[in-house]
C-alpha cells in the first residue's frame, strides 16, 4: 500500500513539474491556449481514467498557479478607471478569505479561497487584455472549441476501451461523473458553434455535433448538461437572426433526446421491476408470506425529475436558517451535510452538497453571498445587451456560456469550485462579456 502510495506521489510531482514548461511555453506562443491547457488540468483531474486523475489532482494547482504569475504584467498595464473595477471585484476573495474567520473547517476555507482567488484574477487578467485586443477573445473561443471537441471524441473512443466509461448504465467517456460530462459538453456548444461559423456557412457541421452531444449527455442522464446545450445551440442560432436555423436545432434536440430515451427504455428488461427479492432460507418450510415480494417505495415524480436533487435543497434551507448572515465558511458546502446528519438525511439523494450553486453560496458565506452573484449577474446583463443587439460572434458566445451556467448554476454547484473546469469557463465568460463591452463603449467614443 504504502508502495502504491509513494508510485502516486511521484507521478504527481512529475506531473507538477512538467505542466509548468508547458504552459509557459503555450502562454508564450498564444495565452488563450495557455488558458485552455489549464482547463484541460482540470479536466484530467477530474477524470474518470483513474492514471491520469491521481497525478493531475495535484497538476492542476500548478497549472492554474503558473498561469496567474504570467498574467501579473496586466496590472502595470491597467489603467486607473480598471484598477478601479478591480479593487471592487477583490471584495469577492475577501469576503471569502475573510470567512476563515468563522468557517466550520478554516483550513479548507483557506486553500479554497486561494485556488478561487486565482480563477478570479485570471479572469480578470483576460478581461483586460482582451479589452485592448478584442481579436484576442476569438482566439480564445476557437481554442475552448479544439478543447470540447477533444473531450468529445476522447470520451467516445474510451468507450469500448475501458469499463470506466460508464457509472451504473450512466455514461461518463473521459469524466469521472456523468453530469461532469453532460455539464461541459453543453457550456461549451457556443464556443464550437462560434469556431464553426467562422468557417463553415453550412449548418450542417454543427448539426453533426450538436446530434452527438445530444447522443451522449443524454446517455449520461446529465439534466444541467441538457438545459445548456439547449440554451447554447438555440440560443446562438436566435442571435445570428436565423429563425429557420433555430427552429431546426430545437427540433434536432427534442428528437434526438426522445430517440436516445426510447433506446433506453426498449433495452430496459420489462421483468424489472421495484421489488425487494425475499424468499425462505435452506431447510426451512416456505410460508404464504414469505414468498411475497417486499414493496419498495417508488421514487416520488419530484424526485425523478430533480434527480432527488429536492432533497437536498430542504437541507440546505434548514441549514441556512441557523446561520443566515455569515454561513458555515467558504468552500465548505460539501462537507456541511456530513457535519450535521440530523438534517441532511436523505432516502434517495446521494451527494453531498447542495445540488444548487445558489444555495451552495448561501449556505457558505449566508447573506453575504451576494457579492459572488453580482459581478456573474452584471456581466450577463451585459452579455444579455450584446445577444440582443447582435454584437460579436465571440461576445456572443461568452454571453449564451455564462447564461448557460447561471441557468446550470439551480442543478448544479459550479460557481466556485476551483478545482473543476465549471468556475473558470463562466468567470472567463464573463470576462469576455466586460470585455466587449469595454471595446463598444470605447468604439462609441
Amino acid at each position: 500500500m504504502h508502495s502504491v502510495l509513494a508510485s502516486i506521489g511521484a507521478h504527481a510531482a512529475v506531473a507538477a513539474i512538467l505542466v509548468i514548461p508547458v504552459t509557459l511555453l503555450v502562454f508564450r506562443r498564444s495565452p488563450e491556449a495557455a488558458l485552455c491547457v489549464v482547463i484541460a488540468a482540470l479536466i484530467a483531474s477530474n477524470s474518470s481514467l483513474l492514471w491520469l486523475k491521481h497525478p493531475f489532482l495535484t497538476a492542476r494547482w500548478a497549472a492554474l498557479f503558473t498561469l496567474g504569475v504570467v498574467l501579473l504584467p496586466e496590472l502595470y498595464r491597467a489603467g486607473r478607471e480598471d484598477l478601479r473595477r478591480l479593487a471592487l471585484l477583490a471584495i469577492v476573495p475577501a469576503i471569502c478569505l475573510l470567512s476563515v474567520a468563522w468557517s466550520v473547517e478554516p483550513r479548507l476555507t483557506f486553500e479554497r479561497a486561494v485556488t478561487f482567488t486565482v480563477v478570479v484574477w485570471i479572469s480578470a487578467a483576460y478581461a483586460l487584455r482582451w479589452g485592448r485586443e478584442p481579436a484576442r477573445l476569438g482566439n480564445f473561443v476557437d481554442a475552448a472549441a479544439v478543447l470540447a471537441v477533444a473531450v468529445l471524441a476522447l470520451s467516445l473512443l474510451a468507450a469500448p476501451l475501458t469499463a470506466r466509461s460508464s457509472l451504473v448504465h450512466q455514461f461518463r467517456g473521459v469524466f469521472e461523473n456523468p453530469n461532469g460530462l453532460g455539464l461541459f459538453l453543453g457550456l461549451t456548444v457556443p464556443f464550437v458553434a462560434g469556431a464553426l461559423l467562422r468557417r463553415w456557412t453550412s449548418l450542417w457541421p454543427l448539426l453533426a455535433y450538436l446530434i452527438m452531444c445530444t447522443i451522449v449527455v443524454t446517455d449520461a442522464r446529465a439534466r444541467g448538461g441538457l438545459v445548456v446545450l439547449t440554451i447554447g445551440a438555440v440560443g446562438f442560432a436566435l442571435t445570428r437572426r436565423q429563425w429557420r436555423q433555430a427552429c431546426v436545432v430545437g427540433l434536432t434536440i427534442v428528437a434526438v433526446v426522445g430517440g436516445v430515451l426510447a433506446q433506453g427504455q426498449s433495452l430496459s428488461s420489462p421483468a424489472a421491476v421495484h421489488t425487494a427479492p425475499s424468499g425462505p432460507a435452506t431447510g426451512t418450510k416456505p410460508s404464504s408470506l414469505s414468498n411475497r415480494p417486499t414493496p419498495v417505495p417508488r421514487e416520488p415524480l419530484v424526485s425523478r425529475l430533480t434527480g432527488a436533487r429536492n432533497e437536498a435543497w430542504r437541507a440546505t434551507f434548514r441549514l441556512v436558517k441557523r446561520k443566515p448572515v455569515l454561513g458555515y465558511g467558504f468552500g465548505t458546502g460539501d462537507r456541511v451535510f456530513g457535519l450535521n446528519p440530523a438534517v441532511a438525511h436523505f432516502r434517495y439523494y446521494e451527494g453531498a452538497d447542495p445540488a444548487s450553486a445558489y444555495l451552495r453560496a448561501l449556505l457558505e458565506l449566508g447573506v453575504l453571498s451576494v457579492v459572488i452573484f453580482v459581478p456573474l449577474l452584471a456581466a450577463a446583463v451585459l452579455g444579455a445587451r450584446l445577444l440582443v443587439s447582435g454584437g460579436s460572434i465571440d461576445g456572443s458566445c461568452c454571453a449564451l456560456v455564462l447564461v448557460g451556467g447561471l441557468a446550470a448554476g439551480f442543478l448544479e454547484s459550479i460557481f466556485t469550485t476551483a478545482g473543476a473546469p465549471w468556475a473558470p469557463l463562466l468567470w472567463v465568460s464573463a470576462a469576455g462579456c466586460y470585455a466587449c463591452r469595454r471595446v463598444d463603449r470605447a468604439g462609441r467614443a
